[in-house]
């Protein structure tokens, strides 16, 4: 889990921990994707969460994520953004996670920190652009977001809940929605695109055939990724460094094809979200037709890792109206796809799996 959606470049002569997630990339153009809150409000949506913690998974965040046709304009403010940064980590000898704490602290007026949210505005901008979405106001400014949770007092033994209010400087709420609206929008286009071109056919692809294919070539500088591979926070391979080969899976060259390196099933594009307004985590157009976009997201909350989880961290993690919780957990349970168990403060929900013989509920 991390606080924020962090990228970096790094040496590519090294063995990263398996939580490590690493695009073989040196393009500052798609430096500037990854890190731009366009990006990061997707990987929000898409991914599992704790509070306001985020666990960057590539077969959900990455492999999903609708790119530009093109990262042309992308390079420069990509460059400067991360020489900013780094420079500005040097300076004050902090990582960073400190240096994010500060530029979403709206008591911190270090110039150096002023400037770095000048150039994250004007990197969200040039995101935007390159999408050709120059009529939304993206209204970057301080936005104040509230989670709950329920803590078990130890003395007592009682449960209660617990509110948590932080700072973010980031796009407004409004902004955020019809950003997401849009790039849902753009995944069902490239989704309907592939199953035209036969992508979807049930066909599986080995994984040196994924190989052979990354090394082929054929794409441009600016051609954006079509997969990822490899597994947490988030890295890029050093643009002093060569073409990174190998990490993970296939060779990956600064080209857009090698881009990401690649996961086992690059060939497999992911099945586009459900449509709605506030995008089902995972869910299939079929399941969306068949519930409602809050029980959609509740139930993608809870397929992420199969556990059991209260109704303050299923409100939390699948960001419904916390009004829409009573309908939508009933839809769920009336529909045979959420199973129950305990009473009142102590009640836990779980997904139930379905099997080729059936929906069955997981083993604990």
């Amino acid at each position: 889990m991390s606080k924020f959606s962090l990228f970096d470049f790094v040496p590519k002569g090294q063995v990263y921990n398996e939580q490590t997630v690493v695009v073989a990339s040196d393009s500052h153009g798609l430096f500037a994707i990854l890190q731009s809150t366009l990006h990061e409000g997707w990987a929000r949506v898409r991914c599992s969460t704790l509070d306001t913690r985020l666990r960057y998974a590539p077969s959900d965040c990455f492999d999903t994520f609708p790119f530009p046709s093109s990262l042309d304009g992308l390079d420069g403010i990509g460059e400067r953004y991360h020489e900013h940064r780094r420079q500005l980590m040097l300076a004050n000898n902090e990582g960073l996670t400190a240096t994010y704490n500060r530029f979403h602290d709206p008591e911190e007026k270090d110039p150096g920190i002023r400037k770095l949210r000048d150039l994250h505005v004007e990197m969200d901008l040039a995101v935007r652009d390159a999408y050709g979405w120059t009529d939304l106001d993206l209204e970057h400014g301080w936005v104040e977001t509230r989670t709950t949770e329920e803590k078990k007092d130890k003395k007592t033994g009682k449960t209660r809940t617990v509110t948590k209010s932080e700072w973010r400087f980031t796009i407004s709420e409004r902004a955020r929605k019809e950003v997401l609206r849009r790039l849902l929008e753009l995944n069902h286009r490239c989704y309907a695109e592939e199953v035209a071109a036969g992508l979807h056919d049930g066909k599986k692809t080995s994984r040196k055939a994924d190989e052979d294919d990354a090394g082929a070539g054929g794409e441009t500088d600016d051609t954006p990724p079509k997969s990822s591979g490899g597994r947490q926070p988030f890295a890029l391979t050093h643009p002093d460094d060569d073409t990174q080969l190998g990490l993970f899976g296939s060779a990956a060259a600064a080209s857009g094809a090698a881009t990401a390196a690649p996961a086992s099933k690059a060939a497999e594009p992911p099945a586009p979200y459900a449509a709605t307004a506030s995008p089902a985590i995972g869910s299939t157009p079929a399941t969306a037709a068949r519930l409602s976009p809050a029980a959609s997201a509740v139930l993608a909350a809870l397929e992420q890792s199969g556990d059991w989880f209260s109704k303050a961290e299923l409100i939390t993690a699948s960001g419904i109206d916390p009004t829409a919780w009573k309908d939508a957990i009933a839809e769920l349970l009336d529909a045979g796809k959420v199973e129950r168990r305990g009473e009142k403060r102590g009640t836990r929900y779980r997904a139930v799996v379905s099997t080729s013989g059936g929906s069955t509920p997981q083993d604990d």
